[in-house]
């Protein structure tokens, strides 16, 4: 397509540029393009007649026609406007508003490539790409030389990235049916988060309920949104799962895991956060003590471009990931004649302890 750009011509050879423009999706992850993986479609680029025009946007425009190309469904970038016409046996012709001279015999013209509109998941590309047109590549520019270039400055996703963070916000024991209700000050930024300690005597064990309230946050680190389509939960032994305190979640058939979709449909733009809450009741044991742990991790994301997390991936359960995190409480029998420690102690910090031969490396907030 295009106009002819010479004067005096009624019947030009019209020669159309093309080049390819290799952007494709990086289904392998791997940060460039491999073989059969698809081209996006989106991508839009303007040509300067100089590098430095290219770089102040002033791209060349022809009988009022800009010079632009932009891709196709195959990744091919045409350029309108950019078309070439006469008898190459003339020595020379004159373009309509005399920019230069052009001899196809003997002559070649440099075209600066930018990039002015980026495929909607991947990073612009901010290389001013050089190609040269000759008689020889009127009709199809060739660019081989820049597919490295491309691979590296115009083939990268930006990054799609989950973080989850877990933390124990409330412990609410009851007894003779009065409920008191601890605030354990923790935040989500807390690491390590300190283990908050419910103390309990040895004859109040059966007749005491605890529960704890976990708050997690989903926050979108990356620079695509998305979202945390399914969250789930392992309970450690010594926990249990209440349907009538946490709505928002579904059992599996393993009782010790539960699911929920509640942020499903919820897109977090980068830099966002959606948090959701759930309850956890101690099993009233003294086989049920110490250290309890419970765990949550993103099971499912979702974006729109189908990039994988950049540095976790979803339900494999691996620690250290950023979309796992865990959350401790801890039960402890207190000795003496002392009333129970959670009606008498509030909230306070006690030092590091050792549980035989692993070294709890976390504070712990007395109940």
């Amino acid at each position: 397509s295009g106009e002819d750009l010479y004067k005096d011509s009624e019947n030009p050879e019209v020669h159309t540029g093309a080049v390819s423009i290799f952007k494709y999706e990086d289904t392998n992850g791997n940060g460039k393009h491999d073989e059969g993986e698809p081209a996006l479609v989106g991508a839009e680029f303007k040509i300067a007649l100089s590098e430095e025009d290219a770089k102040n946007g002033k791209f060349v425009k022809i009988g009022g026609v800009e010079l632009t190309a932009t891709s196709n469904e195959d990744g091919i970038a045409t350029f309108t406007g950019l078309s070439f016409g006469g008898d190459a046996k003339d020595d020379e012709k004159n373009l309509v508003d005399g920019l230069y001279k052009y001899d196809w015999e003997t002559a070649s013209r440099d075209y600066y490539i930018v990039e002015t509109k980026t495929p909607a998941g991947y990073e612009k590309i901010t290389d001013v790409l050089k190609t040269t047109v000759s008689k020889e590549s009127s009709e199809k520019i060739d660019i081989t030389d820049k597919i490295d270039e491309l691979d590296s400055i115009g083939n990268k996703p930006l990054t799609f990235d989950l973080a989850l963070r877990k933390w124990v916000t409330h412990a609410y024991v009851t007894e003779n049916g009065q409920t008191v209700e601890y605030k354990t000050g923790h935040k989500a930024e807390d690491d390590p988060e300190a283990v908050v300690k419910v103390d309990l005597k040895k004859s109040k064990l059966d007749a005491v309920t605890v529960k704890f309230k976990y708050s997690i946050r989903i926050t979108n680190e990356g620079e695509i949104a998305g979202e945390a389509r399914e969250i789930t939960d392992y309970i450690p032994a010594g926990l249990k799962f209440v349907q009538e305190d946490n709505p928002d979640w579904t059992t599996t058939n393993d009782e010790r895991i539960v699911k929920t979709r509640k942020l499903e449909g919820v897109t977090l733009q980068p830099g966002e956060s959606a948090e959701v809450e759930i309850m956890l009741t101690w099993v009233n044991s003294k086989d049920s003590m110490g250290v309890m742990t419970n765990t949550a991790e993103i099971s499912e994301d979702y974006n729109e471009f189908g990039v994988h997390d950049i540095d976790s991936t979803p339900n494999n359960k691996k620690a250290g990931e950023d979309d796992i995190d865990d959350a401790p409480v801890m039960l402890a029998i207190k000795t003496g004649s002392e009333v129970v420690a959670y009606a008498s102690l509030g909230l306070g910090f006690v030092t590091v302890v050792t549980m035989g031969a692993i070294a709890i490396r976390r504070k712990f907030v007395n109940i």
